[in-house]
């Protein structure tokens, strides 16, 4: 550290004010999951599902479906969870919580996977970042408005893996 940046720190913790160090200074990111919307604006997915052994999906931790938000498309995702880590993105009918995964229409989509830290990392899906395409995906999975599309962000911690809902609505 040079001698002028050592007496500013110096200064500023005597005024009251006290630095980050360098290392401290990096980037943070706040725990969980998250997807920004058109105007930039933070989502915050808190509602998960896991799958039973039937293979049919069960919202987890308290949670509803209705608690899945309903974006107009995305963007990115931010995942910080701490030891669980993306491991893709699921498309399937709301038929997956009455069914089994295995017998239903589904789609692993493909996804890009940027680490920006050491449990941070942001996710990109091209598929959902285009309506026509969103259009497309649900009429492979036979959607309907009563079992309308659901896509699942993924993540594991080795043992247990957890799908994040949400819709894509204009």
């Amino acid at each position: 550290m040079s001698v002028i940046v050592r007496y500013s720190c110096a200064a500023l913790i005597g005024c009251g004010v006290l630095l980050a160090s360098p290392v401290e200074a990096r980037q943070k990111f706040i725990t969980g999951v998250f997807t920004a919307t058109e105007n930039g604006v933070p989502i915050e997915l808190i509602a998960w599902a896991e799958s039973q052994r039937s293979g049919v999906f069960r919202m987890a931790n308290d949670h509803s479906l209705e608690d899945a938000p309903v974006l107009p498309r995305t963007y990115r995702f931010l995942v910080n969870t701490g030891i669980y880590v993306p491991i893709g993105v699921l498309a399937t009918t709301g038929q997956v919580f009455s069914k089994a995964l295995d017998i239903l229409e589904y789609k692993r989509l493909a996804y890009s996977s940027t680490r920006l830290g050491v449990s941070t990392y942001e996710i990109g899906v091209p598929e959902l970042e285009d309506w026509t395409k969103v259009q497309r995906l649900r009429k492979s999975l036979k959607a309907s408005d009563e079992h309308p599309a659901i896509f699942f962000l993924m993540v594991t911690n080795g043992t247990i893996i957890r799908y994040y809902p949400f819709f894509i609505d204009q």
